[in-house]
Order: C-alpha cells, then structure tokens, then sequence
C-alpha cells in the first residue's frame, strides 16, 4: 500500500518540508515541480539547467550558458519559454542575480535562494552542477524562498536608501566645514545658529574670495536676525588672505 506522511529533511544545512511517498520499502520524493530550472548566476555569464519530469518520474537534462548582457538574458527567456519552463530558481550571488530576476519576473515564476541554503556536496563543482543541484532541488520543494518585495517597493526602498546616504554625505562635509572654521579661529558658529543658512554663507564666500570682514562689508553680507548680532561677527582677514 502506497501512503504519504509530511517530514523534515535537511537539504543544504536547512530542514525543509517535503513529502515522502513509502512503497515496498522504497522511499521516495513527491515531485512537486514537474518542469523547472534553475540559474547559476556569474558577472559575464549564466548557466542554466532545464528539469522535465517524465510520466515514469525519471527527469531528463538541458544545460546551456547565455551571457548576462541584455540581449543574453532575453536569449536565455526564450530558450525557456520553447522547453515550456515557467518555474525558474536562482541563487542570489552578489548584485549580478538583480538584473536577471527583474526582467524574468513578469514571465516566470521566480524563486531567489539563499546560497547557505543550497549548499551542494563538496569537490568537483563546476557551474553546470550548481545550476543543476539548484534545478533539483527545486523539482521537489526544497528550496526556502527568499521574501522579494515587489518592483515598486523595491525601486523605492533604492531611493531611500539611495537619500539616506547623500543625507550622511552631506552631515560629513558640515562636519568638515565646521572643523576648518575651529582650525583657522573663525568661530562663525559661535555667532550664526546655523553658518549654512543664507547669512553663513554669505561670510563664508567673502572669506574665500580674501575679502576683508570689515563693518560695512558684513552689513552687507549679513541678513534677517544675525544683523543684531553683526559686531559679533569676526571682523579679520583669514592668514595670508586666504582660508585654508
């Protein structure tokens, strides 16, 4: 009698659920992808390894390598499409699976790997066995998926980041400006709440053009609430003319 039990396997170091099939003493994997793929990822190239499930559960093999420029990746789309292959894994190596995984999205169904997951046995790897290990692992439901939030989250998760990191750029180079006015005794910031501010500015620019900080310059230079604070203002000529 032919009965099924759900298990924990362990499979690259990760236990997984998969289902077993006892039969006659023999054990074997319930098959869960009939037809699938998966993708070893590289800078310059992909190797790609096609699984299709026979009626008698044997899986035959098709291994190509396509170029990861755009015209590669497209290639490697259609090559899929003609083997009727619509379920596509892939391990997320470095920054080179991003372009893959975004123009494949819309037309397969992708699974993104962890690699400590998928680890396969050691010796003789070779890219052809990675994006084959890859392939049947998936043709039975062990590979954990990683979350992937969808393109619109994705591309505006890019800009925050991408925001955060000129924020921090731009705090760095306050910071510096700060340090170079307290090294040449300009204590600006001792005056001026805020030496970026339009007033700031003003001194700052005359200091590097060598002008001298005399009253009726600064009359000029200084705006809004810092004018009652002007004879504050340090009216000197940096050293040698110059602010360095």
């Amino acid at each position: 009698m032919c009965f099924s039990t759900e298990t924990t396997l362990f499979f690259g170091g990760s236990p997984f659920p998969a289902y077993i099939f006892i039969q006659g003493g023999d054990i074997s994997l319930k098959v869960i992808h009939p037809i699938c793929a998966g993708i070893d990822v590289h800078k310059n190239f992909m190797t790609i390894a096609i699984l299709t499930t026979t009626k008698n559960g044997i899986y035959e093999t098709q291994v190509e390598t396509f170029p990861t420029m755009l015209s590669g990746i497209q290639a490697a789309m259609d090559w899929l499409l003609d083997h009727d292959c619509r379920v596509v894994v892939m391990e997320s190596t470095g920054k080179y699976w991003i372009p893959v995984f975004n123009l494949m999205e819309e037309s397969f169904a992708l699974t993104l790997a962890n690699p400590y997951f998928t680890k396969t046995f050691p010796g003789n790897k070779t890219d052809r066995r990675d994006a084959k290990w890859l392939a049947e692992l998936h043709r039975l439901g062990l590979v954990q998926p990683s979350f992937i939030p969808p393109k619109l989250i994705r591309e505006l998760r890019d800009l925050t980041r991408y925001r955060h990191k000129l924020v921090r750029a731009r705090s760095a180079e306050k910071s510096r400006i700060h340090n170079i006015l307290t090294v040449c005794n300009l204590m600006l910031s001792s005056v001026a709440t805020d030496i970026f501010g339009k007033s700031g500015r003003n001194i700052m620019q005359a200091m590097l053009q060598s002008k001298s900080l005399d009253e009726d310059l600064l009359s000029d230079l200084v705006l809004g609430k810092l004018r009652e604070k002007q004879r504050l203002v340090p009216q000197r000529k940096c050293p040698r003319g110059k602010l360095i």
